[in-house]
């Protein structure tokens, strides 16, 4: 992975980084990517030191997305996971009964994620699930939050406008 200035000019290297086919995501001074391995990478923005690294034995699924102070993802075993973005440490993992979720969203104290069924929200800190919305059809595409309002859309062609 390497840093490059808007002028094209490199910043910094960091070895071993594969090819990024996910958005990384930006929380408390670093870049955070998935490696070749699946795993989690926290890349200082300033001088490219890895500051840690998180193996998730499923391999992750969607982009990283960061929160204050937490970085949000969903993982191949259908598992949403909530990590300290300065640590790397887990804050909370949950598990549905269904298997695949879209990339979450976070605004407003809540994290948004489509899932088989349809859209869920939850509580940003504590993982508690706070509602949901069940569709026709898979919600695989990451939801949007304007206004106080979420938008998804699902595989039964509705586009949901949901007041949060």
């Amino acid at each position: 992975m390497t840093g490059v200035d808007v002028g094209d000019r490199t910043l910094w290297r960091v070895p071993g980084g594969g090819v990024l086919y996910r958005t990384p995501a930006m929380a408390d001074g670093a870049v955070h990517v998935l490696d070749r391995f699946f795993g989690l990478v926290a890349v200082d923005a300033d001088s490219g030191q890895r500051r840690w690294t998180l193996r998730d034995d499923s391999g992750i699924a969607s982009s990283p997305v960061a929160g204050t102070g937490v970085v949000y993802f969903a993982d191949n075993a259908g598992c949403l996971t909530a990590v300290d973005a300065a640590t790397g440490d887990v804050r909370w993992k949950w598990r549905p009964r269904w298997s695949k979720m879209s990339t979450p969203t976070v605004a407003d104290g809540s994290v948004y994620v489509g899932n088989d069924e349809g859209l869920v929200a939850m509580d940003a800190a504590t993982g508690e699930e706070r509602w949901r919305l069940e569709t026709r059809g898979e919600v695989c595409s990451t939801p949007v939050v304007a206004d106080g309002i979420v938008y998804v859309g699902s595989r039964d062609d509705f586009l949901y406008a949901i007041h949060t």
